[in-house]
């Protein structure tokens, strides 16, 4: 007898679903916390390279800073035929006394007036933009960049302003800074003239005297460890601390310089 058709034979089969394999499908807890340890493991090896990365972009621009005041302040030289004092005083300009081994050292964000003598001697300009003014000193009534030469045009990468709503034509206002954003940079040069300048392991040299900070010694000068002088054949050098060091070594180590 044959059997009558009935209207599910006439439909196309369907699959039940599969609700163990649907379960299934997802993340167990033990391939979740693998994953985690991963990325952990990924983190920790990415992001002190990532320091280091950043730490060495910013000693680049530092030294292509450097090295550009430097420049400038050798074609004051040229153009001159001496080198700027920038610790005299404003309108004035009388020569300050170098160490006794014939090297002047200009704490350059010590004193609003060596940060104005900077910008005048090496822009040809005032801080405001205008002409620069003669003086009144006795020893210098003309401005020592007399003719107003531009060796070197400041940006806003060369430095920060104490109060962002103050004067940029206000020394007291302005700081300049390396790429880490330290202020204590410091100016070397041969005052004497006899293209030697000698670098020693004492206050006047430090990169920060005074300052502890819970370091050995947080003001290391730009020496090798054990080194008490250097002499450098040279008519500028300038130096910073860079990256924030834990330590004397670190300190030391971390110091970015116009010569090297």
């Amino acid at each position: 007898m044959k059997e009558s058709a009935t209207l599910n034979d006439s439909l196309p089969a369907r699959n039940a679903p599969d609700y163990r394999r649907a379960a299934g499908s997802g993340f167990t807890m033990i391939e979740l916390l693998a994953v985690i340890a991963i990325i952990g493991i990924l983190a920790a090896i990415l992001i002190p390279t990532m320091s280091k990365v950043r730490q060495s972009a910013n000693n680049s621009r530092t030294r292509a800073m450097f090295s550009q005041w430097t420049t400038a302040i050798e074609s004051f030289h040229q153009e001159y035929g001496y080198l700027p004092d920038f610790n005299s005083d404003p309108g004035d300009w009388t020569y300050t006394n170098p160490t006794a081994d014939g090297t002047l050292i200009v704490r350059l964000n010590q004193h609003a007036d060596r940060r104005q003598n900077f910008v005048e001697f090496l822009s040809g300009r005032m801080m405001d933009g205008s002409t620069l003014r003669d003086g009144w000193g006795p020893a210098a009534s003309r401005h020592p960049n007399e003719r107003g030469i531009q060796f070197y045009s400041f940006s806003e990468s060369d430095y920060q302003l104490r109060n962002p709503q103050g004067s940029i034509s206000d020394p007291a206002n302005v700081y300049f800074v390396d790429a880490f954003g330290n202020s204590d940079i410091v100016i070397v040069m041969d005052h004497d003239g006899d293209g030697i300048i000698t670098l020693r392991d004492n206050a006047a040299h430090q990169v920060r005297p005074g300052f502890a900070d819970n370091l050995e010694s947080y003001g290391a000068p730009p020496l090798e460890s054990g080194q008490s002088e250097r002499e450098i054949r040279a008519r500028v050098l300038i130096y910073s601390p860079g990256r924030h060091g834990n330590n004397a070594g670190e300190v030391r180590q971390n110091i970015v310089k116009s010569w090297e």
